[in-house]
């Protein structure tokens, strides 16, 4: 190759270039057809000896637009249609799915060793396509060597889809009941023990408890009114008695034989009147009201003239110049403030029994009292405990039935209907190799493979093609050139040779036209 300052026209160059590279091709055409004779038969042999294949094919249409569905609607757990079918879809081709599908068709008993069973099931999974048309139409094809045994393995796979569906969700289920099962046991046992100690509670606290404590507070309420009026009577009593014996030991016991004819006095009466009215007042008024002051000064004026009169009495019971008294009848009025003193006392007995049970009670319901808080707290709490578990008890109940109307719904509702759009058939002609395409790749794998071998055999030996690439080889001075002169013989031989080369030529493009004649009719119906 001549220096690069040395070219001048680049175009030029790569011209003769590429000529004298034809040049020497040509001169080796005859190993170059033969490569491509070679390499032409032996492909087209290994074509015509591969091995026929069966594609037996089926379409299935998952229809999950049931009636069901919107009239259970929010009564049933719904599963998502689509996503099971895609799981399913997706796990078809899984090991234990293609080991069943073997037995179905009876392909295992063709595997007598467990490199050849491996190597089933690996065929297998190669050969099966699954495809999605859509979202719920689907097409599982299969390509065997045998018409038969391709249907029998798409037939298997429409039994396994459909069973791998329906069979998940009855497991589904089944774990889901069971599940539900254990866990309302468990509850009903957390119910029943919470429902006792709620009750035992309740028994122990009686009284006590939220909306029983209104009836709780009044008893309280009531029982300290009580005691108060009971202490008001009680001193009442002790008051009245104790001006009953002022008045008794100002008053003779009997009286003298002047005044036995005449009737007695009346003052002490009018006292004890007086004193009742004045507890009456005082109970609604203080000391210092008008009726209080007014009641107190007639009492004290009645008492001064009562004593006047007792002490006249003592004066003339006294014998002459204070000897012996003059023993006279008893007097009525010491005997009824005797009576009265006797009667105020077992009133003032009986009322003090009655202040000591009643403060009792109030200092017990008061202690309670500060129970009562407390009790509430625990009950809360008892309640709170209660209502969960019943919550949880009721609601897993409701999932239960729940569930057992989905079940009912996937067995018995055809919530998911499988319709075969076409099924599977056992086809009557191969579906490949594709012979003619491979045929025709060997023709293009030959022809380049001798023009290869005829461009290198050509570089193996210098042709030059004309005078400027002899001139650029060597340095010599080229001379001149001398045309080939040929004899009619030679013209005749080389016509000859082309003409042999043409029909060797031709003879290869015809034996591949008549291959490809050959495939195309076997491929026709009936022929």
């Amino acid at each position: 190759m001549p220096p690069k300052e040395l070219i001048t026209n680049p175009i030029s160059f790569l011209y003769q270039q590429a000529l004298s590279y034809l040049v020497a091709a040509w001169s080796r055409r005859w190993y170059g057809l033969a490569t491509v004779w070679l390499v032409c038969v032996a492909g087209w042999v290994s074509v015509a000896q591969m091995p026929d294949w069966y594609t037996a094919s089926a379409r299935i249409y998952v229809d999950t637009q049931s009636l069901l569905r919107p009239l259970l609607r929010g009564m049933v757990v719904e599963n998502n249609v689509f996503q099971q079918v895609d799981f399913i879809t997706r796990t078809l081709l899984s090991r234990p799915n293609m080991e069943k599908l073997a037995r179905m068709t009876d392909l295992d008993l063709t595997a007598t060793s467990a490199a050849g069973n491996e190597n089933l099931i690996d065929g297998l999974r190669q050969r099966i396509i699954i495809a999605a048309n859509g979202g719920d139409l689907f097409t599982i094809s299969y390509k065997g060597d045998n018409p038969a045994v391709a249907k029998s393995v798409v037939q298997s796979l429409l039994t396994l889809f459909v069973e791998s569906n329906l069979g998940l969700s009855r497991r589904d289920m089944d774990v889901a009941r069971q599940f539900l099962n254990e866990q309302i046991k468990g509850y009903e046992k957390q119910l029943k023990a919470a429902e006792t100690r709620l009750a035992e509670f309740k028994k122990e606290n009686m009284g006590y408890l939220p909306g029983e404590n209104a009836d709780y507070y009044s008893r309280m309420e009531h029982e300290r009114g009580t005691l108060a009026s009971t202490e008001a009577q009680l001193n009442e009593a002790i008051s009245q008695r104790q001006e009953l014996s002022k008045q008794l030991a100002d008053m003779p016991e009997t009286l003298d034989s002047g005044e036995q004819g005449g009737p007695p006095s009346d003052l002490t009466e009018r006292i004890l009147g007086l004193e009742k009215t004045l507890d009456s007042l005082l109970l609604q008024y203080t000391d210092k009201h008008p009726d209080v002051i007014a009641v107190r000064r007639q009492i004290a004026n009645l008492k001064k003239q009562l004593q006047s009169e007792n002490e006249a009495r003592a004066a003339s019971r006294s014998g002459p110049d204070g000897g012996k008294p003059v023993m006279g009848a008893p007097n009525p009025v010491y005997q009824q403030v005797k009576l009265r003193i006797v009667e105020l006392d077992g009133q003032i007995a009986s009322l003090r029994s009655r202040v000591a049970q009643q403060r009792v009670a109030v200092e017990k319901l008061a202690g309670q009292a500060k129970t009562v808080p407390e009790i509430e707290a625990q009950l809360v709490s008892l309640n709170r405990d209660y209502g969960i578990i019943r919550k949880n008890y009721e609601e897993l109940l409701s999932r239960r039935e729940a569930a057992k109307i989905a079940e009912d719904v996937d067995t018995k509702g055809d919530k998911v209907n499988f319709r075969i759009i076409d099924p599977p058939v056992a086809p009557a002609s191969p579906s490949g190799p594709d012979r003619p395409a491979y045929l025709t790749m060997v023709l293009l794998a030959g022809l380049g493979a001798g023009a290869v071998m005829a461009f290198f055999l050509g570089q193996l030996r210098d042709v030059f093609s004309d005078l400027q690439s002899l001139k650029e080889r060597y340095d010599f001075p080229v001379l001149g050139s001398v045309s080939a002169i040929l004899s009619s013989s030679q013209r005749r031989k080389r016509v000859l040779e082309l003409a042999c080369f043409g029909l060797v030529f031709l003879g290869l493009i015809g034996a591949y036209g008549g291959l490809m004649l050959v495939e195309v009719a076997t491929k026709i119906p009936g022929a």
